[in-house]
C-alpha cells in the first residue's frame, strides 16, 4: 500500500499532539494522585494537633484537681473527716451504709439536712467557687459541671450539688483513682447533672504521702472541645470514641450515636493515622484520621478525629484543567491537522510535478520544463531537471 509523503506528514504531526496529549494527561493523573496525598497528610497533621489539644486540655483539668487538692483547706477537712470516721470504729462501715441507703431512697427533688450539711460546708463553698462560679465569671460557661469529694472511706464530705448517692467507694472510678492516682472515664450519661460528661478523678494524698480521699469532676465535653479549637471550615470533622461513637460533628449528629461508615471505621482500627478515598452519602471523600496519643502522664482516651474532603471540591482545580485540556487538545489537533494538510499540500504538489516532468524526460521529450515556483530546494531540483 502506497503512502504517500503528505499522509506521511500528517500522520507524524498527529502522532506529535497524541504524544502531547497523553504526556499531559499523565501529567495530571499524577498530580491527582500528589495532591490526595498532599491533602491527606495535611489532614492527619491537622487531626493530630486537634486531638493533642483535647489531650492538653483534659490533662489541664487534671493538673487543675490536682494542685487544689494539695490546698490547706482540703488537707484540713479531708483530716477531720477521716478523724472522725476513724473514731467510729466497727460500726463506721454500717454507719455509712445506712447514710447510704437513706441517700438513695430520698426524692430526686428533695434534699434532705443532712445532704443539705455537706453541700453548705466551707469546703464546698469553695469548690463551687474556684471550679464553678470561677470559670463562669472568667468565659461566660461552665467547663466543670459537678464537682465532689469523698474521704479516704469513699463517702461525699464536700460537693455542689446533689450527688445520686453518698457512698462512692464501691465506684470503679474512684477504685481506680486511689490505685492508680487518676482516672478519665468514657463520656457518659450522669444522673446528676442530667448530662453526657467525662469523669476526671484524682486521688488526694496528705502531706505524709497517705491516702487520704478522692475528689471527681465531671466536664463538659463539648466545652473541652471547643477549647481546643478544632475547626476547619473547608472540610468536615467527626469526632468519635474509641468505641466509634461520635461526639463532635460539623455535620448534623445523634450525641453518642454510631458512625454510619462501618466500612471506614473497620479500616482505621488498629491503625494510628492514615487517609482513605471513601464513598459517604452518595459523594466520594477524602477522609485522614489520627487517634490520641494523650500528653504528658495522661494516655488519652484513644480517641479518633476525622477530616473531611468532598473530593469533587478538592479536585475541582484538576477537572477544570483537564476540561481546558481536552479542548486545547482538540484545538491544537484541529490546528495540527489543518497545519499537517497544508504542508502536504505546499510539498507534494511541486513533488508531484517535478516527478510527472522526470517521467516526460525519461520517455525522451527532452524539451519538456517543470514548472516549479517554489524558492526552496524543491524549485532548485525542479530547475536541475
Amino acid at each position: 500500500m502506497k503512502v504517500t509523503i503528505g499522509e506521511k506528514l500528517i500522520i507524524g504531526f498527529l502522532l506529535v499532539i497524541s504524544l502531547m496529549i497523553i504526556l499531559g494527561i499523565f501529567a495530571l493523573q499524577n498530580s491527582s494522585i500528589l495532591l490526595t496525598r498532599v491533602l491527606g497528610e495535611g489532614s492527619i497533621v491537622l487531626a493530630s494537633q486537634s486531638l493533642s489539644q483535647i489531650d492538653q486540655s483534659i490533662y489541664q483539668q487534671m493538673e487543675r484537681l490536682k494542685r487544689y487538692s494539695q490546698t490547706q483547706a482540703v488537707q484540713a477537712h479531708l483530716l477531720e473527716s477521716n478523724n472522725e470516721y476513724k473514731l467510729k470504729g466497727a460500726s463506721t462501715q454500717e454507719y455509712i451504709n445506712a447514710q447510704d441507703q437513706a441517700w438513695r431512697a430520698a426524692s430526686p427533688d428533695i434534699e434532705t439536712p443532712f445532704m443539705m450539711a455537706i453541700q453548705s460546708n466551707q469546703l464546698s463553698d469553695d469548690l463551687r467557687e474556684q471550679f464553678i462560679d470561677y470559670f463562669k465569671r472568667r468565659d461566660g460557661y461552665h467547663i466543670i459541671k459537678e464537682i465532689f469529694m469523698t474521704n479516704a472511706y469513699g463517702v461525699n464530705v464536700a460537693q455542689n450539688q446533689k450527688t445520686s448517692d453518698y457512698y462512692q467507694a464501691d465506684e470503679e472510678w474512684w477504685q481506680t483513682a486511689r490505685d492508680n492516682t487518676f482516672f478519665v472515664g468514657d463520656i457518659e450519661y450522669d444522673e446528676s447533672a442530667n448530662e453526657y460528661l467525662l469523669t476526671i478523678a484524682i486521688r488526694v494524698d496528705d502531706h505524709n504521702g497517705n491516702f487520704a480521699g478522692v475528689i471527681k469532676a465531671l466536664a463538659n465535653t463539648e466545652v473541652l472541645i471547643q477549647e481546643s479549637e478544632i475547626a476547619n471550615p473547608s472540610a468536615g470533622l467527626t469526632l468519635l470514641t474509641d468505641k466509634g461513637q461520635i461526639i463532635y460533628s460539623t455535620n448534623p449528629f445523634t450525641f453518642l450515636g454510631e458512625y454510619p461508615n462501618t466500612e471506614l471505621i473497620k479500616t482505621i482500627t488498629g491503625n494510628q493515622q492514615g487517609y482513605s478515598v471513601t464513598s459517604e452519602e452518595g459523594k466520594e471523600k477524602l477522609i485522614s484520621y489520627a487517634h490520641s496519643r494523650g500528653f504528658r502522664y495522661f494516655p488519652g482516651l484513644n480517641w479518633t478525629l476525622l477530616v473531611s474532603n468532598d473530593t469533587d471540591v478538592v479536585f475541582e482545580p484538576l477537572t477544570n484543567l483537564k476540561r481546558n485540556l481536552l479542548f486545547a487538545s482538540l484545538l491544537v489537533g484541529l490546528v495540527g491537522l489543518i497545519t499537517a494538510l497544508v504542508v502536504s499540500r505546499l510539498i507534494g504538489k511541486p513533488l508531484r510535478k517535478i516527478t510527472e516532468g522526470a517521467r516526460m524526460i525519461s520517455a525522451g521529450n527532452l524539451d519538456a520544463t517543470i514548472s516549479v515556483r517554489s524558492h526552496d530546494e524543491l524549485g532548485e531540483l525542479a530547475d536541475a531537471f
